[in-house]
C-alpha cells in the first residue's frame, strides 16, 4: 500500500483570476500550485486551510466552503486534498523564501508548462462543480513524477449532504475486528449505512452495525472515532461517522437477509490489508493505536 497523506487546498478566485503559489526550491522548483498543506494534529481541515493560506500567500481568508476532494496518486505515494473555496479575504499575495504567490489569470495558468496536477480542477470544462454552487466534486488523477496525467476521473455530486454512520466493531476477548463483506459491492468494510428520519447519528451507527452483522453491540463513547467525507459515483455527497463498539454476542432477534452482510472477524494486524478502500485503510491506521490502547487498558482510556 502506498503511503496516503491527507491535506487541504484553498481556492481564492476573483474576476477570472486565482491566487497561486510558485515553488522556488526543491524538486518542484518552478511549478505552480494551489495553496495548501497538511492538517496538523488536533486541527480541523477548515483551520488548516485558513492557516496554510496565510503561511503560503500572506492572505487571510474567511467564509470558506468545502467544494470537493482532489485525489492524486504518484508512483510511490498518494494525497487526498479537501478543497475549500474562500468567499472573503484580506491582504495581498506575498513572496517568501521557498515560494512566491500571486494573482494570475486562470486561462494563463492552465497553459503554463510547469503546473501540478491539481491545477486542472480550475478548468471549467473539466470541473463544472467549481463554478456551480449546487454541486461538489471528487477528482481522481494518477500521475508520474513529472506531473504527466496517466489517468483522470471527475465525479460530480450534489451539494446536499448524505449522512451515514457505523462502527469499528471489536471482539475484546479475542482482540479481533469485525468487518463486513458486502457481496453486492464485492468489498470489505466497516458496518455502516444511511441515517433514517428522526434518528440520531449514534443511533444510526448502532442500528446499522447490528443489522449488518447480526451482533448485539455496545458503543463505547458518544464521541465518534472520526468522519469520512467522499462523493459516490451516484453523486451522493457523503459524510460517514464511525464509532468504536464492543461485540456483546448474537442478537436475540432475526435480521432480514437483505439487511445482513457477511461478518468476518479479522486479526488486528490483518485489518489494513483486508479493507478494500484506501480511505478506510487510512482511517484504520489513524485510529489503530487508540483502539489497541483500549484493548490493552480498557474503557477508561477511550
Amino acid at each position: 500500500m502506498k503511503p496516503l497523506r491527507k491535506a487541504v487546498k484553498c481556492l481564492l478566485i476573483e474576476n477570472g483570476k486565482v491566487v497561486i503559489t510558485k515553488y522556488l526550491k526543491g524538486i518542484k522548483n518552478g511549478y505552480y500550485d494551489i495553496p495548501g498543506g497538511k492538517i496538523e494534529e488536533n486541527e480541523t481541515p477548515e483551520d488548516a486551510t485558513i492557516r496554510e493560506m496565510n503561511e503560503e500567500t500572506g492572505i487571510n481568508v474567511s467564509s470558506i466552503t468545502l467544494k470537493g476532494f482532489f485525489e492524486v496518486e504518484y508512483p510511490d505515494r498518494k494525497f487526498i486534498f479537501d478543497v475549500f473555496k474562500a468567499q472573503k479575504y484580506d491582504g495581498k499575495p506575498q513572496n517568501f523564501e521557498e515560494n512566491t504567490s500571486e494573482w494570475i489569470s486562470i486561462n494563463e495558468l492552465l497553459n503554463k508548462e510547469k503546473i501540478l496536477s491539481n491545477i486542472l480542477m480550475l478548468d471549467e470544462n473539466v470541473n463544472k462543480a467549481l463554478y456551480d454552487d449546487k454541486l461538489n466534486f471528487h477528482i481522481k488523477v494518477k500521475v508520474d513524477e513529472d506531473e504527466n496525467i496517466l489517468k483522470f476521473e471527475c465525479i460530480l455530486g450534489r451539494k446536499e449532504k448524505v449522512i451515514k454512520a457505523g462502527c469499528v466493531l471489536i471482539d475484546k476477548i479475542n482482540k479481533k475486528v469485525g468487518l463486513v463483506y458486502r457481496k453486492e459491492q464485492g468489498d470489505y468494510s466497516f458496518a455502516k449505512g444511511h441515517l433514517e428520519e428522526n434518528e440520531t447519528i449514534i443511533e444510526c451507527a448502532k442500528r446499522e452495525t447490528e443489522e449488518e452483522t447480526g451482533r448485539k453491540i455496545e458503543i463505547i463513547s458518544d464521541k465518534e472515532l472520526g468522519r469520512l467525507s467522499y462523493i459516490t459515483k451516484k453523486g451522493e455527497n457523503v459524510d460517514t461517522y464511525l464509532y468504536l463498539a464492543l461485540d456483546k454476542g448474537a442478537l436475540d432477534k432475526n435480521i432480514p437477509d437483505d439487511l445482513k452482510e457477511e461478518l468476518k472477524w479479522i486479526e488486528i494486524d490483518k485489518v489494513e490489508e483486508t479493507l478494500t478502500h484506501e480511505d478506510l485503510k487510512y482511517f484504520w491506521n489513524n485510529n489503530k493505536d487508540h483502539i489497541l490502547d483500549y484493548l490493552e487498558r480498557g474503557a477508561n482510556n477511550v
